[in-house]
């Protein structure tokens, strides 16, 4: 087994290697024991796992109350009985759907028109992409064949409607997952089916700090929920994050606050000034 192989079943079964199939569980253990950045991957690993199952389900550290009861209503239904004993980026996606739920939620009609810090961009697109990536991953999880270059073309009509019907679509495809290990077409090329999920996961929660500031809404996001995201981010190659747009170039933050991190390292500025 290879680093990236190993890298690749973290990402789709977690970090307890007792639940791996056998011939897995001996080769990575052997790789473990052999190579310093295979061992430091595994704890990465296992630190995701913890976060979701003593953290995330239990607090959510999220910008007031609302935020709070959006989290448990997208978590309380989580299939109990799965094949899977931790479907952490399941979990982490439907929590971070909850930033942007509650930014858009709060929109006007005259509010799509505002520029947003993605360039070229006003609330409009935004919206049209996070709906639009919502709809093709759920294709894509389904194992069709989606045409990303239509992500921004949705006509924003409804923003909350539309909004929480491609989530639920969503929602239900990751549910209906019988092996999250599946190689499926991202943008980027073909990963494991739940490590897709991760990477919408990131790109739903750094647009949702995108729409907080464009409405002058309030910035906050969880902070264990940035760390998990900036592990994300650095495990994938900028390509795997589309376009400038989301990814630019990283810029300087001498902050330690895990939210300027995430904001810094995928190219805004954490105190922007539109």
């Amino acid at each position: 087994m290879t680093l990236a192989e190993f890298q690749d079943v973290l990402d789709a079964r977690g970090g307890d290697m007792s639940l791996w199939p056998a011939e897995l569980r001996q080769a990575a253990e052997r790789l473990v024991a052999a190579d310093p950045q295979a061992e430091a991957c595994l704890r990465q690993a296992r630190r995701l796992d913890d976060l979701v199952r003593h953290g995330l389900r239990t607090r959510a550290a999220l910008p007031d109350a609302a935020a709070a009861r959006v989290v448990g209503r997208l978590t309380r239904d989580l299939p109990r009985q799965r094949r899977f004993a931790l479907p952490w980026p399941a979990l982490l996606l439907e929590v971070d759907l909850a930033p942007a739920r509650l930014r858009i939620a709060a929109l006007s009609p005259a509010d799509l028109d505002i520029p947003t810090v993605n360039a070229g961009w006003q609330i409009r697109t935004l919206v049209a992409h996070l709906v639009g990536g919502n709809l093709l991953y759920t294709q894509m999880l389904r194992g069709e064949d989606p045409d990303w270059g239509t992500r921004n073309s949705i006509d924003v009509t409804s923003p909350l409607e539309q909004f929480d019907d491609s989530a639920r679509d969503l929602a239900a495809a990751i549910n209906a997952l019988d092996d999250r290990a599946r190689l499926v077409r991202t943008p980027a090329g073909n990963i494991p089916a739940m490590a897709a999920v991760g990477v919408h996961a990131t790109d739903m929660l750094v647009h949702g700090w995108d729409l907080a500031v464009a409405t002058g809404q309030d910035r906050a996001l969880d902070p264990d929920l940035c760390r998990a995201a900036i592990a994300i981010v650095q495990r994938f190659p900028a390509d795997t994050w589309g376009n400038p747009v989301f990814y630019a170039e990283r810029k300087h933050t001498t902050s330690a606050h895990p939210v300027d991190q995430l904001i810094a390292l995928t190219g805004r500025d954490p105190s922007p000034e539109l």
